[in-house]
């Protein structure tokens, strides 16, 4: 039958306070390699003159103290003080590390662009860590929609190939971390950008339950191996299935913000929420009792009701399948699934 997770790997903090500021000066850009994945490169960051790194620019998630790098070095083996090329002589905004994997985008790029609510650019510009430059970026949908959505346009982001020393820069700490915590500052700005995305909506009536399935996923990190099974029974039962990688953003943002229930497999797809009003109640189906703490920060930040459930009649885990990373079977995917439905209606 299925069971409450009582377990959640990460943090779970609500901070209400917004996050610090800080002004740095004479700082040095180490750029992103190309050739390696940011959370395995030693050399990108931003470094104080002294050669260290600068604690309020560290990309770094997970609950342990102090939460672990993504790639970056507390000591840049390069020399120090550095003679490369300045760069232009204006005042720049750190945004952090552009990462294309959408949670990750949701959880850690988005995560230092809370103060733009407030005052805005005022003629600085962003200064980002990404692979290619901003022109590529506004090429992925989510991205463009996203950045638009707060009034951005590629000429207000900086994206340096080879390093470069910055002479002031104001470092926003991330209004979110994954695993750790989320400030509401963080829930603030993503309701601004899902803003665009809510015209026309009746939100006092909410839509019937429907249930986003993983099956014609191309791959990914997990899945449940036998989520057809689940698919079937919800669909024959008058439940509708919506494959979330097949719509736009704006689409998804209005599920979330019409729609009564919204039930699936936890994972990237139900981060969406962030972006719309609570009104869709979420359940989410777990093959362990363990769930990954970003959904439970992302729906407490939402003031989301949310459950979070798994089959205790078991599953088999198999590495590495069909572009998977792990894809775990339920014993009884039937039973699993009508005990699913049953929740859906109760709520």
């Amino acid at each position: 039958m299925l069971r409450e997770c009582t377990n959640f790997w990460g943090g779970t903090a609500i901070v209400q306070e917004p996050p610090a500021i800080e002004k740095h000066y004479d700082v040095t850009y180490f750029p992103l390699s190309r050739q390696v994945w940011y959370d395995k490169d030693p050399n990108w960051g931003v470094y104080g003159a002294d050669g260290h790194l600068i604690d309020a620019a560290a990309l770094r998630r997970g609950n342990s103290t102090p939460p672990r790098l993504c790639g970056q070095s507390r000591v840049h083996a390069h020399p120090f003080p550095t003679e490369f090329d300045w760069a232009e002589d204006i005042e720049y905004i750190y945004m952090g590390c552009f990462i294309s994997h959408y949670g990750h985008y949701l959880c850690s790029t988005l995560v230092r662009l809370w103060p733009l609510l407030r005052e805005g650019l005022n003629g600085r510009k962003l200064l980002l860590h990404a692979p290619n430059g901003p022109d590529h970026e506004f090429r992925i949908p989510y991205a463009a929609m996203t950045l638009e959505g707060l009034g951005l346009k590629p000429d207000d982001i900086v994206v340096f190939q080879e390093p470069r020393r910055i002479r002031r820069l104001i470092i926003p700490r991330p209004s979110f971390v994954e695993q750790l915590l989320g400030h509401h500052a963080h829930r603030d700005l993503c309701h601004r950008i899902g803003e665009q995305f809510l015209d026309g909506l009746d939100m006092t009536t909410a839509l019937p339950p429907v249930y986003f399935s993983k099956t014609k996923l191309l791959g990914g990190v997990g899945r449940i191996g036998n989520e057809s099974v689940i698919e079937n029974v919800l669909a024959s039962n008058g439940i509708g299935i919506v494959y979330p990688e097949q719509l736009s953003l704006r689409e998804q943002v209005r599920l979330f913000a019409e729609n009564r229930v919204i039930a699936g497999t936890g994972g990237t797809q139900l981060h969406t929420g962030i972006l719309a009003p609570p009104v869709a109640r979420v359940v989410a189906l777990s093959a362990s009792h363990s769930v990954n703490s970003n959904l439970l920060l992302f729906d407490r930040l939402n003031d989301r009701t949310a459950g979070y459930v798994y089959d205790d009649r078991g599953y088999r885990e198999m590495q590495n399948q069909d572009k998977f990373l792990t894809s775990d079977y339920l014993e009884d995917p039937e039973a699993t699934a009508h005990d699913l439905l049953a929740l859906i209606r109760e709520l």
